[in-house]
């Protein structure tokens, strides 16, 4: 007999604000952001006083882009998407898993998978480099572990990272 374990989700704005942060700053590209971010902040507080002052604004504010406008940004895109939301249904199996939303459903295998991300709070099974489908961690309850180790015995096991400190 197969296991087969089953979640329904309503996803919130949360939910789908860390994903958007998650998905923007930890990879290479978004070090970067930051690293650049700090730099501009450096020449800012190093120029102040020896610049003119149009020029200090234009370098605090190219420091702020991605550690403050950059989150504000995502929070007001994660309000208007939660709205939009309708409960999905998630089952998985050895074979795959199955999202169901309304009358739609679609099924992948678990080799299909780009990337398999464990978090803190989700778990984000990339479908493409750039999508991923969001379960959070808060409604798996109990199945919690019994999910990680189906995961693990499956294929999609060698791209499988389980990240603790996010």
């Amino acid at each position: 007999m197969k296991k087969r374990i089953v979640f329904n989700v309503q996803l919130e704005q949360r939910d789908i604000f860390f994903y958007k942060m998650y998905h923007t700053f930890a990879a290479v590209l978004g070090r970067f952001r930051i690293g650049f971010s700090v730099i501009f902040l450096i020449l800012t507080v190093g120029t102040y006083g020896r610049v003119h002052e149009y020029e200090t604004l234009c370098l605090l504010a190219f420091a702020l882009l991605n550690p403050v406008v950059t989150p504000l940004l995502f929070w007001s895109q994660s309000v208007k998407l939660a709205k939009g939301q309708r409960e999905k249904r998630y089952v998985f199996t050895e074979d795959g898993f199955t999202i169901s939303e309304g009358k739609t459903s679609a099924g992948r295998s678990w080799q299909s998978l780009e990337r398999v991300i464990w978090s803190r709070k989700e778990l984000l099974l990339y479908t493409s480099p750039y999508e991923a489908l969001v379960l959070p961690r808060r409604m798996m309850g109990k199945q919690e572990e019994e999910l990680l180790k189906l995961i693990r015995e499956s294929g999609a096991s060698g791209r499988l990272r389980i990240l603790k400190c996010l």
